[in-house]
């Protein structure tokens, strides 16, 4: 856990592709277990790929809105508050 900024980037399973208009596919994710609602969503590079705004399954989930960036194959991180309670 980083003391020094309000959020660590946290470690997820997977590669994931999506399109800008906010879907988004998983390959060897795990969505229900390692994201929730509300969740930010970045890249290996730490641009903001978008917001989670729900879960279909393991592999599909839809943003709150349009993504900036369309990728493919991308690996990718989540965004925890700082002390958050948990691990999602």
């Amino acid at each position: 856990m980083s003391g020094w900024g309000k959020y660590d980037n946290k470690s997820v399973s997977g590669t994931v592709a999506i399109t800008t208009a906010g879907d988004v596919t998983g390959s060897g994710t795990a969505f229900t277990t390692q994201l929730v609602a509300g969740r930010v969503v970045l890249s290996s590079a730490n641009v903001v790929l978008g917001t989670v705004n729900a879960i279909a399954n393991n592999t599909s989930l839809t943003l709150t809105a349009n993504s900036s960036a369309n990728v493919s194959a991308a690996s990718y991180h989540r965004q925890l508050p700082v002390g958050s309670v948990g691990d999602k």
